[in-house]
């Protein structure tokens, strides 16, 4: 603030010499250092020191107090300075964000720095393994590019042979498997025809020597209308005991049901098994779309020769069951003639038949 010579007047009088502000003191109102220095400024009315005061940007209120002798007295704040510390604050601010640019910029080329000396350093260990696999002159020559593309083709006919070959072997397992399944099918309806039968013919046999032996037992009953007698109550356990052998042979029939099973079980495997590896195939052919191998299988093919595996199993269990109802049915009546004779000589109870040979499925 410029200096006039004035001196102002005591803080402590509010109104120095009784004079009016007009007659005190030509000094205009306004801030001016604070005598006292307990605030950087107080406000002079033109008349007295008031108390409002200012220790920075805002004025305020305060207590005064009295001042202090020779206090040096700070300039008031201008405009001047003011616009002087925002520039200061927003050239910092500035700085920062430079700054932080500045730092991006070189993460980020550092980083694609870093990747482009990967990708050359993979660059030169793909140059090494073709110069290693026999492409010559490609480690430190321009041939590198076209050598790696070379190499590539290659690995991908290479590929392309891998997978022709897997087709092939997986059309030549479905048809051995084919093969096999009509072959497990013709033992199964063979056995189905011939191992029962066998047996069968072996019991009608044993049913008649029953059949007669009763028939000699009822004939010798009549000679001795009076009641029991030694040699026909014999005779009619001799009836028992062909009936029992009748018995056996339906065991034998159920045998050969239960052998039967055996083969149906392989023909349903040899079905699985089939069905497996043409999923297979197919999922082999997917792999490489436009491959057709010569021999390959269509899917109606390989469910044709399913069909007939499966009808030629549920013909299996019917021929098997049917001969075991025969088989059970001579029993029955083997042990029916037994009754029979042991009635005519009054022997007794007869022996009961046993239990039925089941079915197979």
């Amino acid at each position: 603030m410029e200096d006039s010579g004035w001196t102002p007047p005591d803080p402590t009088d509010r109104n120095p010499a009784g004079d009016s502000p007009a007659e005190s003191s030509a000094t205009p109102a306004g801030w001016y250092p604070d005598p006292g220095r307990q605030y950087q400024y107080r406000y002079w009315n033109g008349a007295i020191w008031t108390d409002r005061v200012a220790g920075g940007a805002a004025p305020m209120t305060g207590p005064w107090a009295p001042p202090i002798a020779n206090a040096p007295s700070p300039s008031p704040p201008t405009v001047d300075r003011v616009k002087s510390h925002l520039s200061v604050v927003v050239l910092a601010m500035v700085a920062a964000l430079l700054a932080g640019v500045i730092l991006i910029v070189l993460v980020v080329v550092f980083a694609f720095g870093s990747a482009a000396n990967k990708a050359s350093q993979q660059h030169d260990a793909r140059c090494k393994q073709l110069a290693a696999a026999g492409y010559q002159d490609t480690y430190h020559s321009d041939n590198c590019h076209n050598a790696d593309e070379q190499l590539r083709q290659a690995e991908q006919l290479q590929q392309q042979s891998q997978q022709q070959q897997a087709i092939d072997q997986a059309a030549a397992t479905v048809t051995d498997d084919i093969a096999n399944l009509k072959g497990t099918e013709t033992t199964m309806t063979s056995d189905a025809k011939t191992t029962a039968a066998s047996d069968l013919q072996s019991q009608g046999k044993d049913l008649a020597t029953t059949h007669a032996q009763e028939q000699t037992v009822i004939g010798e009953a009549k000679q001795y209308p009076g009641g029991n007698n030694g040699q026909v109550c014999y005779d009619a356990n001799t009836v028992g005991y062909d009936a029992n052998t009748v018995g056996y042979d339906a065991n034998t029939v159920g045998y050969d049901g239960y052998s039967l099973t055996g083969d149906i079980t392989n023909v349903r495997g040899a079905v699985t098994t089939l069905n497996t590896d043409f999923a297979q195939l197919q999922s082999d052919e997917a792999n490489l779309p436009g491959y057709q191998p010569l021999d390959a299988l269509t899917q109606s093919a390989v469910s044709q020769a399913a069909s007939d595996a499966n009808a030629a199993i549920a013909a299996a269990i019917s021929t098997a069951n049917s001969e075991i109802d025969q088989s059970n049915g001579d029993v029955t009546t083997a042990f029916q003639y037994v009754a029979a004779a042991y009635a005519a000589g009054n022997c007794g109870p007869p022996d009961t038949a046993p239990t039925p040979i089941a079915h197979i499925s």
